[in-house]
């Protein structure tokens, strides 16, 4: 289902506990993102995203 909820904020983020390499010619990797949040609307309007990866030690707040 495709949203068109007007892209008020600049920047989202969002903590997956996954992300999974699909293949590596050409680098390809899947997330799954729950189609009601706004990251996923995000992400079907640019066509990209970023993923970093937090130490255990990362703070919550």
């Amino acid at each position: 289902m495709w949203s068109h909820r007007p892209m008020a904020k600049p920047y989202n983020g969002q903590i997956v506990n996954t992300v999974i390499q699909v293949a590596s010619k050409p680098p390809m990797v899947a997330v799954a993102i729950n189609k009601e949040n706004l990251t996923c609307d995000y992400i079907r309007e640019s066509r990209v995203f970023a993923a970093s990866v937090l130490g255990t030690d990362a703070p919550w707040k």
